[in-house]
């Protein structure tokens, strides 16, 4: 059994039986997430809570079900530290139409303590690269993530 196999095994336990392809997608998500939370090597408390907030919010999922999924890419981390392995998932497993939304989201959770640092826009900008789009995507991809996390200034007139 390979460690994808292995790891999906863990998901089905985890979190019940749902179609393959949606396994797929919230764990890759999940990792990629992770590998972007991590990539300074700590979470902050506002990351953990995004993390589980965008999860849930993005694929519809209970608090205790991002919770678990996170509690199993957490417990796999050693496996999931080389970005390449996240990035061989996502193109193996997500189809071509998601995975503009899962960097997004990559970006969602790089900018969530305030600010996007280099280390975490060279990864995603890396993992954009790997998973076929071009820099200007990237930068669309990342403008239009970011846009959502601040809200617009106040008209002061």
């Amino acid at each position: 059994m390979d460690f994808f196999s292995g790891f999906r095994d863990l998901i089905d336990r985890a979190l019940g039986p749902e179609p393959p392809e949606e396994h797929d997608l919230h764990v890759a998500a999940a990792a990629l997430l992770m590998l972007v939370a991590k990539v300074d090597g700590r979470i902050l408390d506002v990351e953990e809570r995004a993390l589980h907030t965008l999860l849930a919010a993005r694929f519809g999922l209970s608090e205790a079900e991002a919770e678990r999924l996170l509690k199993i890419v957490d417990e796999t981390e050693s496996d999931l530290s080389d970005p390449q392995t996240v990035i061989n998932r996502i193109l193996h497993e997500v189809s071509v139409e998601e995975r503009g939304r899962l960097l997004a989201l990559g970006f969602r959770i790089a900018a969530i303590d305030g600010v996007v640092h280099d280390f975490e826009d060279d990864l995603l900008w890396r993992v954009g690269m790997r998973l076929g789009f071009s820099d200007e995507e990237v930068v669309a991809l990342r403008e239009e993530a970011i846009r959502h996390l601040v809200s617009p200034p106040l008209d002061t007139h």
